[in-house]
């Protein structure tokens, strides 16, 4: 199959644009000279505001008065040319369904409308035209024309082709939005920026937030996940990418030509460009949570009140159970205590910490066990005291080395916690206090240790996502050290510039799987202008979700729970090696608690951990708990001393049973890529010809010059809100004409400017300026409305013409610039699979979902290249799983673009492999052998009657008589080859299914006409 340049990997083509830049140098011109060229350049067709043509008059014996009509009848009449006529009622109603919905009339729709038209044509054809626009179809079929401009992938690319998380959300976003006819200027606000859209324009049915999809738009280029500090032009080429579908998706612009140079021939700078590059370097890739609050605050409050009543009735059985610390101790110290005794699990535990050789000086129980293992000569409170002064001095020293050493950055123990970004269902930004409490959701024991002060995923539940994002590290210092836990293969890494999936420098990246809270540690700077942030994130919050093979593990059980969970309690910034060490405040609250009583013996040594013991619980039941307490409770709490074991009392076993079916009934969080605004907005250098390492002047960040003038975006955040606001201008003169020429371009099969993604010089210039300015300023006058501007179109007697031309008409206007009549055209690839589908009868109607993998016989799991059913279980060919590597084989033959860069006008090809496909693929045979079941099920009277049925069900007409007679003929050879008796001929599945097979081969099947 051929490949054009755009087809090319980016990189490559990069690669190839660079070189040349290289090759030209530098040509950034002087502000000065730049505005003389700019004036020039402004005068350029597309660039002036749209106007309000006079519409021509009526053409005598035109029989319209639509100005359409009259607009391309001017035109004809100065060439001498004549409209055709119009087409009949068969043609007109397959050309509607094909064009608007994509999938062929049935039988019945045809019947109705042929009907219906010999009596009203012209009321006929608006209830057909308003039946369409109305069908769910509709949004169906214009999404996947959408999804070319926006270069629409599942998956990043290269090696490991990592998935774009839950891609198919946006899908689906545009579908809603198509057949809602949302107005185009909202739809274009909510690509560029719908995360700062203030209200959102949110889905009560679904429950979502509908405005935050759409930044999904930003997040379909391909990515690499290299070291983008050693090879930075990683970095730039995922931003020159953005820029250049978002120039050409709403400007049909190509400002990614000044990403080394200013534009040769058209209005934009090098300046232009890398104001843009300021805009996307001040936003984050991210994973937005698309639930709206509402949908899980019931079951959230009913936990939160379960929770509370589970914490009151603990607290009275805790506290009671403090008054056997000292009895346990003691039974634990028994020197002769036989291994067969019956002893409580904290007492066989203590047992086993006082045996330890390794016991730390941050333990518990340490002081204990110098106690008892003391010799004769020792006494206790000489020993207790020697402990008392080495604890001090140690303390003492830890201290000192963590305030010489680590500058505090924030303690998430304060509410609010200011510059740290937290989005996600279960990432509450308040922080909670020290001994907050979290449930076990499954086996024997109530709870899990208690948490110290900080910000947690999982206070409710380790079902609820959640994202953190650090500011832009500072640079003051060597090292910055998180203190985090984590589990459920919730993950940490710093993040580089804009290297989402990079994981190779900044500390890596790490899966937390029930670590405890540990500091983590990255450096500060990667060196040069490179900019830094951490990310915490649930898994299902990770942008590398599923990560390659083998990256977390491969526990099938882990990777498939949709548990995961977070938290974090401190930052610092430090120049040393070390993380911070662990103080021992907690040992010298036992020590203080001893110095106010004689510790003379063991028993006193006792008494004292009976006392701190009691006293943190009594601090934990009245609600001012410390991280020091917490301490104390997490140790009675794992030696089995607190009651845990969810059989403690009846009422306490029923509240937590009720907590776990209400937890285990939360839906999962629906989640989607996209984009959003963390910090303040800075400016980006200009890259002298292009080189990510030889950097320029910082740029302001604006909009382009040309459209936006020269002014800065002042604003707090990226600029991306502002940028929107720009481009969805009613008087910016671009975005208006493009996308009524896009709407054109399927409408006729080519646009009025035939180069849909280029208004510049390079491209074509209109075929019907006025036309189009009509339409424009008649698409923004009525509110941006799509389906309205479609169905003036398709109202004409320009669109309902006939595809037959005349002689003369073809000799003056071969290529049908001037409309003299309908363009004959091949359907693009989903619509041929899914007229198949449709025709065969195996389409499955549903609308959405997660999309399904296409047919492969050799699948690639590590590459993301998994097999799907060879009919993709009869859903449209949207829903397919569109990658970068390896997609579709059906659809990319006939011409589905590599989703690389804007693609609003396919290529077309005619190639013998397409001919050979239809003869031949799986895909093909399976629907004529399904279709030939449906065939032989049905009660036909003859052959004949039957190849009627099918040429209505296939082609919206029934055969001539010609055609009928070779087809009977077909029949009947195909019952001598397979042996049929006569009286078996309408049952026989074996020749039906050749029979489809060969009507499925028509022409005319995949031809809009």
């Amino acid at each position: 199959m051929t490949r054009s340049f755009l087809d090319l990997p980016h990189r490559i083509v990069i690669g190839l644009l660079v070189s040349a830049c290289a090759a030209l140098g530098t040509t950034t011109v002087a502000d000065e000279s730049w505005q003389k060229v700019l004036e020039v350049r402004r005068s350029w067709w597309s660039l002036q505001p749209v106007q309000s043509p006079e519409i021509p008059p009526a053409i005598q014996g035109t029989s319209s008065d639509q100005p359409i009509d009259r607009f391309v009848s001017s035109r004809l009449d100065q060439a001498g040319l004549n409209r055709s006529a119009s087409a009949d009622g068969r043609t007109l109603i397959r050309r509607l369904n094909l064009v608007l919905v994509g999938l062929p009339p049935t039988p019945s729709q045809v019947d109705q409308f042929v009907d219906d038209y010999a009596h009203d044509p012209r009321q006929a054809y608006a209830r057909a035209v308003d039946r369409l626009l109305s069908s769910p179809r509709f949004g169906e079929r214009w999404a996947r024309h959408w999804m070319d401009v926006v270069r629409f992938s599942e998956t990043h690319g290269y090696e490991w082709n990592h998935e774009i998380r839950d891609a198919w959300q946006y899908r689906d976003y545009v579908i809603r939005a198509f057949n809602a006819d949302l107005p185009y200027d909202q739809f274009i606000r909510e690509q560029i920026a719908g995360d700062l859209l203030k209200p959102p324009r949110t889905n009560g049915q679904l429950g979502i937030n509908e405005s935050i999809i759409g930044t999904a738009f930003w997040r379909f280029s391909e990515l690499a996940h290299d070291n983008c500090v050693i090879f930075p032009e990683l970095r730039y080429d995922a931003l020159d990418n953005q820029i250049d579908t978002l120039t050409k998706a709403f400007q049909a612009t190509t400002v990614s030509c000044a990403r080394c140079h200013d534009h040769k021939i058209d209005a934009v700078s090098t300046i232009d460009y890398y104001a843009l590059i300021g805009i996307l370097e001040s936003s984050r890739q991210v994973i937005h949570t698309l639930d709206l609050p509402d949908v899980f605050t019931t079951k959230q409050d009913k936990l939160r009140e379960l929770k509370s009543e589970i914490r009151q009735q603990l607290a009275n059985l805790w506290v009671e159970a403090t008054g056997q610390v000292a009895q346990s101790i003691e039974k634990a110290l028994q020197s002769d205590a036989s291994e067969t005794d019956e002893v409580s699990h904290f007492v066989q535990a203590l047992r086993e910490q006082l045996q330890q050789e390794d016991l730390g000086l941050e333990h518990v129980a340490l002081p204990l066990q110098r106690i008892a293992q003391l010799e004769s000569e020792v006494s206790v409170a000489d020993a207790w005291q020697g402990l008392v002064d080495e604890y001090n001095q140690e303390q003492q020293t830890r201290a000192s080395f963590n305030s010489e050493n680590f500058e505090p950055w924030v303690a998430f123990n304060h509410d609010p916690v200011e510059g740290w970004r937290t989005t996600g269902l279960g990432a509450d930004p308040r922080p909670c206090q020290s001994g907050e409490l979290v449930m076990a959701l499954e086996g024997d024991q109530m709870v899990r240790p208690l948490l110290p002060a900080g910000l947690y995923t999982h206070l409710l539940s380790d079902r609820l996502n959640g994202t953190m994002h650090s500011p832009w590290i500072p640079t003051r210092t060597k090292n910055v050290s998180i203190q985090i836990l984590g589990g459920g293969l919730s993950m940490v890494r710093a993040v580089i510039d804009s290297c989402s999936l990079n994981e190779y420098v900044g500390g890596g990246l790490e899966y937390l799987d029930q670590a405890p809270l540990q500091w983590k540690q990255f450096p500060t700077s990667a060196g040069g202008p490179h900019r830094s942030y951490i990310e915490l994130t649930t898994k299902s919050d990770n942008l590398r979700w599923p990560d390659r093979p083998g990256r977390a593990g491969k526990d099938e059980a882990k990777l498939d729970s949709p548990r995961s969970w977070f938290g974090i309690a401190r930052a610092v910034f430090h120049d040393c090696d070390e993380s911070p060490r662990a103080e021992l405040t907690h040992l010298q609250a036992l020590f203080l608690r001893s110095q106010s009583e004689d510790i003379g013996e063991i028993a006193d040594v006792i008494a004292a951990y009976q006392s701190t013991c009691r006293d943190a619980v009594q601090a934990w039941c009245d609600g001012r708990a410390t991280d020091t307490d917490v301490v104390w409770i997490n140790w009675l709490i794992s030696g089995g001393l607190l009651p845990n074991s969810i059989d403690a009392s009846q009422s306490l076993a029923e509240l937590v049973r009720e907590y776990r079916a209400v937890e285990s009934s939360l839906p999962t969080p629906r989640v989607v890529a996209g984009m959003a605004d963390h910090g303040a907005g800075f400016e980006s250098p200009l890259l002298k010809g292009g080189s990510a390492t030889d950097l320029g002047p910082l740029v302001p960040r604006r909009f382009l010059e040309v459209v936006a003038g020269k002014s800065a975006i002042e604003t707090a955040g990226s600029g991306r809100r502002e940028m929107a606001e720009f481009i969805a201008d009613k008087d910016n003169p671009l975005t208006a004409r493009v996308m009524v020429n896009r709407v054109w371009h399927h409408l006729f099969g080519s646009g009025i400017v035939v180069t849909t993604d280029d208004f510049g010089h390079l491209g074509e210039m209109p075929t019907h300026p006025q036309l189009l300015d009509y339409l424009s300023r008649e698409f923004v006058e009525r509110g941006w409305s799509i389906k309205k501007l479609i169905r003036e179109i398709v109202t004409s007697r320009t669109f309902q013409q006939s595809s037959v031309p005349s002689a003369e008409a073809i000799e003056q206007d071969p290529l049908n610039r001037l409309l003299h009549h309908y363009p004959v055209r091949r359907l693009d690839g989903e619509a041929i699979r899914d007229t198949f589908l449709a025709v065969s009868g195996r389409l499955d109607s549903r609308l959405f979902g997660s999309s399904i993998h296409p047919y492969r016989t050799e699948p690639k799991p590590h590459r993301k290249l998994d097999a799907g059913p060879l009919d993709g279980n009869g859903r449209r060919s949207l829903y397919l799983k569109i990658t970068r590597m390896e997609g579709a084989q059906f659809l990319e033959l006939f011409d589905l673009p590599i989703p690389m860069s804007t693609r609003g006008r396919r290529d077309s090809t005619n190639l013998p492999a397409q001919a050979l496909a239809l003869l031949n693929d799986p895909f093909l045979v399976d629907q004529s052998r399904f279709w030939s079941v449906q065939l032989v099920a049905r009660h036909d009277d003859s052959a004949a009657q039957r190849i009627d049925y099918m040429f209505t069900k296939a082609l919206g007409r029934p055969p001539a008589d010609r055609e009928r007679s070779r087809m009977t003929n077909l029949v009947e050879r195909l019952q001598k080859i397979h042996d049929i008796p006569s009286d078996e001929i309408l049952t026989s599945s074996v020749v039906w299914q050749d029979v489809s097979h060969t009507l499925l081969n028509l022409k005319e099947l995949i031809y809009v006409r």
